[in-house]
Parts: C-alpha cells; sequence; structure tokens
C-alpha cells in the first residue's frame, strides 16, 4: 500500500566523520529526553495515521549506546529503556543500499551525502513522501534539506519529532489523501438535510463543502480507520467525518461538547491547541 515515511534521523558518532550531521559527543542528556518525548508522543498521536516509520541500524546502535553512556549513573535507565520499547512497537529497520536509481551521486553543500538515513529518505522522496524527524541530527531547526541528485535538487522536509510540525506534515503530504464528499442527507451549509431518515434525526453539515474537505485534512481519530473528528471554530461545534469508501468521507456537525468525544481524540485535539 502507498503510505509517507519517516525517517529518524539521528547524531553519529565523531569518528564517522560526517559533514552534514552532528556529532554525538555534543548529546546532553536533556536532548536525549526531549527526543525520545517527542518520538513518544508522536507514536501515540498518530495512530489514526497511515505510514511507515524507519531507523538505521548503526545510527540506532549508536544513539543507544551514546544514551546509556548519558545515564550510566542513573538508575532506572529509563532512556534507553523507554526508546527501546518505542522502536520496537512502531519503527522498523529500513533498507540500507547506498545506490540511487539512475546511478547519481548524491552531494550536499557540495560533499558527497554518505549518511545511510538521508540516504534512505532521498530514494523514498524520489518516488513519494518522505519526512525527517530530525532528532539533534542537524543544526538548529531547518524546515528542509536540499541534496543535489545529478543536477537536479531534492528537496527532504524536516521537522522536529512533535505532533504539531508533524501533524501539519501530514495534512498536506499525507498518502493516500483524505477526499470529502457530501451526502444529501446532511445537506450542505446548513441547508438541504434531510429531517429524519430510518425514524432518527438528521445531523446537518453546517459548513460548505471546501470547508469540511480543510477540516478532515486535520482531523484526528481513536484509531486507524475509525471515525474522524475535528472543531469547527466557525460554528463553534465539533464535526465527524465518516468514511464510507476507501478515503472518501462525508461528514456532519454534532450538538455534543467535547466530554462526548472518545477521551484519545480529546487528547489529541487538546495537543494540537485546537480545544482547550
Amino acid at each position: 500500500m502507498v503510505c509517507c515515511r519517516l525517517f529518524l534521523l539521528f547524531p553519529v558518532p565523531a569518528a564517522w566523520g560526517d559533514p552534514h550531521i552532528q556529532s554525538l559527543d555534543a548529546l546532553s542528556l536533556a536532548d536525549v529526553k526531549q527526543t525520545i518525548m517527542g518520538l513518544q508522543s508522536v507514536a501515540s498521536h498518530f495512530d489514526h495515521e497511515t505510514y511507515n516509520a524507519f531507523y538505521v541500524r548503526e545510527s540506532m546502535a549508536a544513539y543507544l549506546k551514546r544514551v546509556e553512556q548519558l545515564e550510566a549513573d542513573i538508575t532506572p535507565k529509563v532512556h534507553s529503556r523507554v526508546l527501546r520499547g518505542i522502536v520496537k512497537e512502531h519503527w522498523m529497520q529500513c533498507e540500507e543500499s547506498e545506490a540511487m536509481p539512475n546511478g547519481s551521486k548524491p552531494t550536499m553543500w557540495g560533499v558527497a551525502v554518505e549518511n545511510k538515513t538521508l540516504l534512505a529518505a532521498l530514494r523514498t522522496a524520489l518516488s513519494g513522501h518522505s519526512l525527517l524527524l530530525n532528532g539533534g541530527a542537524l543544526r538548529g531547526e531547518p524546515a528542509q534539506v536540499e541534496i543535489d541528485l545529478g543536477g537536479s535538487m531534492v528537496a527532504l522536509a524536516v521537522v522536529l519529532p512533535s505532533v504539531e510540525p508533524v501533524a501539519q506534515w501530514f495534512e498536506q503530504n499525507r498518502l493516500p489523501q483524505r477526499h470529502f464528499e457530501l451526502n444529501p442527507k446532511h445537506g450542505e451549509s446548513g441547508r438541504g438535510a434531510h429531517a429524519s431518515h430510518g425514524g432518527q434525526p438528521v445531523s446537518p453539515l453546517l459548513c460548505s463543502a471546501h470547508e469540511a474537505e480543510q477540516m478532515l485534512r486535520k482531523a484526528v481519530g481513536e484509531k486507524l480507520k475509525g471515525d474522524l473528528y475535528y472543531f469547527d471554530s466557525a460554528h463553534g461545534k465539533f464535526i465527524v467525518f465518516k468514511t464510507h469508501v476507501a478515503n472518501r468521507f462525508h461528514g456532519y456537525h454534532t450538538n455534543g461538547d467535547a466530554r462526548a468525544l472518545p477521551k484519545a481524540v480529546r487528547n489529541k485535539l487538546q495537543a494540537l491547541g485546537v480545544i482547550d
């Protein structure tokens, strides 16, 4: 199945001599805690999304070794244990071939790219959507890195491992993307809804189909393939999206408040700052 791919980009040992990636020697326990908390939040928040998440084995091993050094005098070894748990449950080892499909030699800043995570993300970007999660590997907070591939520049999106930037990236780059379709029984823009259906009252769609589509791309769910939810601030009501064909949804507004939402959905909307 076609889907987005996330790649975890870690700092590497200074001995590797990687000119593009930060050294693990500068990593602090505070840096580790921030990265791991971010990875935890991403893993739990996006369980309603379809994606694959990858790491490079030798980079992960080096990072874990550095984490264990930093928490050598700490009991229990919380950070390394939590990271191993996240990786085991949510991430998979990626292929580490350094060859590009067209045989080109990728460069960045005029220097050959040898980092296997960057190369894996680059191969994916040539045929789909890939996102780099910057676990302290790149200085500052770059929105992208550009790699020269045989004279053609390929931009790889970069975000910190945090809910909001990853959500914004999914909104625009999700594969497959969600699409909204009107259901006549719910009407549109507060008009045309059926009075009842099967003896039950029908909830109307208060916004336009275009507005619903924009909210659908931001909506969150409790689980994969379940209903999706968002808060329509223009109407002060929650909107529910139900799938009727793969990746195609219809929707309607509800009169219930946040307490009527599944707890997981409520927490996700709060994490996005959509509701208090």
